[in-house]
């Protein structure tokens, strides 16, 4: 009886030895993992892309660089992507087809950041992240793009300095809403207000940020002021077409500058013509920086700011090389 005691108080003395190392360890460490707690691991099936014209090398590039970044990390994932041309209403209707759609990001160029806040607030309410690229939009995460108060005041400064200072100046502006526009335009006035001899005549021809629409706004210009030094237009599309019409009209003296650094305009700065500057985006950056962000926002580690501005070296005539 006394033996059968003293073993079951061995076995307790053994018991208790395990539960005090055990908790010690527990102490030190913690408790060791629950398999059966782990969340699944994160998937994306689709996501969406929506920007003003696929045909636009600038949109095109930045697209495809998303894209890269993206699935990359989620190989999976379909992407479904929509042109809206700068339309309010074909932008209502694509964002609405996308979130019936079921994609769980969208990266969008928005027609302005007052624009049909409805359709991005209910995506958001859906719990799709947004991500805003190139312009704002209405409650984005995270919006990624060019300084361009900085574009438009660094290509207006180098137009005013090749113009010795003085001259009438017209700018080829474009759609109204447009965040990325209203801060170029801006950024010009700036700085042609710092020339006293240069005088500002217009900025109302919309140029609809393409090389027809710059060519038209060009050629009311021609028509309505009989005298024209230099041109600012909100993007090298709209310069290109201004150039056009200015070559067509035979005003082959006036300078032009603008804001995107496609190779078209690089090219251009190195033969003679009447494009003297541009303000180089970078929109393969910018895509690769919007599917960097998307990827950290989805594993909920994204830690930047709302708003991310990108640099916009200046190139200009016969090196197409920056300005600094």
């Amino acid at each position: 009886m006394l033996a059968g005691t003293r073993q079951r108080s061995r076995w307790a003395c053994a018991a208790l030895y395990r539960l005090c190392v055990t908790g010690l360890l527990l102490g030190l460490y913690g408790a060791p993992p629950c398999h059966a707690d782990r969340p699944a691991p994160l998937t994306l099936s689709k996501f969406g892309i929506l920007v003003p014209d696929t045909s636009n090398p600038y949109f095109s590039t930045l697209l495809r660089a998303a894209h890269a970044r993206i699935t990359q990390s989620f190989p999976q994932a379909k992407l479904l992507a929509r042109a809206t041309g700068y339309d309010e209403k074909s932008e209502a209707t694509a964002l609405s087809w996308l979130r019936q759609e079921g994609v769980q990001v969208l990266l969008v160029a928005a027609a302005g950041p007052r624009i049909n806040v409805a359709e991005f607030k209910a995506m958001h309410a859906a719990g799709i992240k947004i991500i805003a690229v190139d312009v704002d939009a209405p409650v984005a995460d995270v919006t990624i793009e060019s300084d361009n108060r900085q574009a438009g005041f660094d290509a207006c400064r180098y137009l005013a300095k090749s113009l010795a200072g003085r001259g009438r100046v017209v700018i080829v502006n474009g759609p109204p809403a447009v965040s990325s526009v209203v801060e170029r335009v801006a950024g010009c006035k700036a700085a042609l207000n710092e020339y006293a001899s240069i005088q500002l005549v217009a900025e109302d021809q919309d140029g609809l940020a393409s090389r027809w629409g710059g060519s038209r706004a060009m050629t009311a210009y021609l028509q309505r002021y009989a005298e024209i030094d230099g041109v600012f237009a909100i993007n090298d599309p709209s310069a290109l077409g201004a150039e056009s019409a200015a070559a067509k009209a035979g005003r082959t003296r006036l300078k032009i500058a603008s804001v995107d650094g496609s190779e078209e305009v690089r090219s251009a700065l190195q033969r003679p013509g009447q494009l003297v500057a541009t303000a180089a985006q970078d929109p393969s950056e910018i895509g690769r920086h919007a599917g960097e962000v998307t990827v950290q926002l989805l594993e909920d580690r994204y830690v930047g700011p709302r708003r991310v501005l990108l640099p916009t070296p200046l190139l200009v005539r016969s090196s197409a090389t920056s300005a600094d």
